[in-house]
């Protein structure tokens, strides 16, 4: 069992390499055999991407044709270059998603009557596949296929669509039609579908497997005469099947009205009611062609003010609106079950994204946990903190759905795992699109194939954007649910108050004690073991015995996590003679004289089974008070810290990482060097592009921007 994968290509070198990847990130390609582009004879910038592509995998092969050969002959001469089971068709501007070749190949497999399997898809905006939305396609599978049956007369009156690039078809049933009709230069498709319903069944994998990238460059984009070459293919097919021809008027008739709602949806109002009053007067009993015609002439007023959201969303996912910045913006409602005071890195993203959507003067409703114990301070207009910590009682659930039915226009962001619970929930009735944000040790609970994972699989599969804060977490979340186009990271920033000069003395009575000449290292953050307060005690105590380190005092600022953890830490510092201070939680300006107090920060993070260190925000916060870290290499730490960087090591590298604390401390010059270097480094992180990832619709624009920085994650792959 095996497939051929064939992709058509004329000028898409800004498109073509994403759409190979996804055919490379199949769950399933281990079945792809072979992968066939044919080039109708691009300019030098494709073939130039083209000739890069050839050399990702051995099974890649180029046909560089001359040009002129058209999509249909140029898809008939890659599949003459196969010899497999199976053909998967692609565009060169499409993109899979990642498990798509394994649904439907599984699909043939069971039903050797299948010649045939199509799926629903994903329509977006070129440049803007967060506005995608599922375009729908209709069932036509339970009509039987051949010369007798009537699935050709469903396919032939209703055209599901049915688009190429989510197909895969047997071979041989391909063959046996003699492929595509190199003569049909537009809706080639339409005449292969037709013929092919003449041979086989059709199947259909009723979930979106493909995104369909509109432009205006496309072959049929833009075009006048289209109703001319849907009059051609229905006449050439009832010509070979002449009791199609009393069904011709009917099948004009349904495109003409489709034509006509998508010129309406395109803004030609004019070549709207053209096309539909063509459709009431080919089939008088078309009655959607009716009102449609009738409510595009007559009116146009009250659609736009009853629908004018929904046709807001079909715009923009079918390119019609270029920018939300061309529209009304939209409200944003901002769920979490943790949220400051409280500190820690989910708690922190929230109140920093709403902070910083209000800035652009965005509505913001942030549907959040209440701390008990901590000290509050009177929250903003639109702030409802109905939850608890980390808790969804099912009354503040009935209160956050109240919210989110209030602001319709709303974009939706789940920040944790139990809002994304709550969201999918309300989604699934309110058919309501929403976004999540994926932390580290979150996915680490369900990244095995847990019970939990299974549970939370479909409400990340629904979410119109998954967002990760590093690529360590958004690996993690792929080896569970695949890839997808949806997924992106959206790494953290450095709160602006992180840079400002601290006080001159600190407020915590165990630190008033400290001297001003004190050596200080310290470990700032929750105290638990994935922290690594211990092996940071061992480094410390390393570089005192092994490489005469003068005594330093080791203090540790964060709250209490792990029962026990901070007793086992009093006694193997009394061990190995680390004089500690162990602080609890600090106040914000605290922890601000503490890095700036202290020679070295510390993070000695663990890659335990339960708990990752998927981002790291201490990192910057220590930066941005010229405070170097040593740390090791788990999670998302490379990607903050900087993948060359020196400071950078293996959990269990003691050694090395108390000969580089010696050395720091006993240099000032290198420390103040690390420190430079690290504060260079926090222009690579704000709450600013934070935002622009996560709600793209209300991004600054560029030329706003005061600069365009390379991405940590550019920075990694290179």
């Amino acid at each position: 069992m095996s497939v051929s994968i064939i992709i058509t290509c004329f000028n898409e070198g800004r498109y073509i390499p994403d759409t190979v990847r996804s055919v490379l990130d199949q769950t399933h390609a281990s079945l792809i055999d072979k992968i066939v582009i044919a080039d109708d004879g691009s300019d030098a910038e494709t073939i130039q991407v083209l000739q890069d592509i050839q050399t990702w995998d051995p099974r890649i092969e180029i046909i560089y044709g001359r040009g002129g050969l058209g999509l249909p002959a140029n898809r008939n001469l890659a599949a003459a270059r196969c010899s497999s089971k199976y053909l998967a068709i692609l565009d060169g501007d499409d993109i899979w998603t990642a498990d798509k070749l394994g649904q439907q190949v599984a699909m043939l497999e069971q039903d050797e009557g299948i010649g045939l399997v199509y799926s629903n898809y994903y329509a977006f905006p070129d440049g803007n596949i967060a506005a995608a939305r599922v375009a729908g396609v209709l069932d036509i599978t339970k009509n039987s296929g051949g010369p007798e049956g009537s699935l050709a007369r469903a396919y032939f009156l209703n055209d599901p669509p049915i688009i190429p690039s989510t197909i895969v078809v047997r071979r041989d049933r391909f063959e046996e039609i003699g492929g595509f009709d190199g003569q049909i230069r537009v809706f080639e498709d339409t005449d292969f579908f037709l013929r092919m319903a003449q041979v086989c069944k059709f199947g259909l994998v009723n979930a979106p497997l493909m995104y369909k990238r509109g432009r205006a460059s496309s072959i049929t984009g833009g075009r006048a005469d289209l109703m001319a070459h849907h009059a051609f293919v229905a006449l050439k097919y009832a010509a070979a099947e002449p009791a199609f021809y009393p069904l011709v008027p009917k099948r004009l008739a349904e495109r003409a009205r489709k034509l006509g709602n998508q010129k309406y949806l395109l803004g030609d109002r004019k070549g709207a009611v053209q096309h539909l009053r063509l459709a009431t007067k080919l089939d008088i009993w078309n009655f959607r062609a009716w009102a449609s015609w009738i409510g595009a002439a007559y009116f146009h007023g009250t659609i736009e003010t009853l629908f004018g959201q929904r046709l807001a969303k079909r715009r923009m996912a079918i390119g019609s609106l270029k920018s939300s910045n061309t529209q009304k913006r939209a409200s944003a409602v901002v769920l979490s079950v943790e949220y400051p005071p409280f500190p820690g890195g989910i708690a922190t993203y929230c109140g920093q994204v709403v902070n910083e959507l209000r800035k652009r003067q965005v509505d913001v409703s942030a549907v959040v946990a209440r701390h008990d114990g901590f000290p509050m301070q009177a929250d903003s207009a639109g702030t409802f903190r109905y939850f608890k910590h980390n808790h969804i009682g099912l009354v503040s659930a009935l209160k956050a759905f109240k919210i989110l039915a209030q602001k319709q226009d709303a974009i939706v962001l789940a920040a944790d795992s139990r809002t994304t619970i709550l969201v999918g929930i309300w989604a699934f009735f309110s058919r309501r699109p929403y976004r999540v944000m994926l932390h580290g040790s979150e996915v680490l609970k369900f990244a095995s194939g847990s019970l939990l994972g299974h549970l939370m699989a479909p409400f990340y599969r629904r979410a119109e954007l998954v967002l990760a804060n590093s690529r360590a977490t958004l690996d993690l979340f792929e080896k569970r649910f695949g890839k997808s186009e949806r997924n992106r990271v959206s790494y953290l920033g450095v709160n602006e108050d992180s840079r400002r000069p601290p006080s001159a003395e600190f407020h915590h009575p165990d630190l008033q004690r400290l001297a001003n000449d004190e050596r200080i290292v310290c470990t700032v953050g929750r105290v638990e073991s994935r922290k690594g307060q211990l092996e940071a005690i061992a480094v410390i105590a390393a570089a005192q015995r092994d490489h005469g380190m003068e005594p330093v005092t080791y203090v540790i600022g964060g709250l209490f996590d792990d029962e026990g953890y901070p007793e086992a830490l009093q006694n193997a510092a009394d061990e190995a003679g680390v004089v500690i201070i162990l602080t609890g939680r600090l106040s914000e300006d605290d922890v601000r004289l503490l890095y700036h107090r202290s020679m070295v920060h510390i993070l000695c993070a663990q890659p335990i089974a339960t708990k990752i260190e998927g981002f790291g925000l201490v990192l910057l916060e220590a930066a941005a008070q010229y405070c170097p870290t040593i740390t090791t290499n788990v999670g998302g730490i490379p990607e903050v810290i900087g993948p060359d960087n020196d400071l950078v090591f293996a959990p269990d590298d003691i050694p090395t990482m108390a000969q580089t604390l010696a050395s720091l401390c006993a240099n000032r010059n290198l420390r103040e060097k690390a420190a430079a270097e690290a504060y260079q480094r926090l222009a690579l992180f704000s709450w600013s592009s934070c935002v622009d990832k996560t709600f793209p619709e209300f991004a600054v624009p560029e030329d706003l921007q005061l600069s365009r920085l390379a991405s940590p994650e550019s920075e990694m792959a290179a």
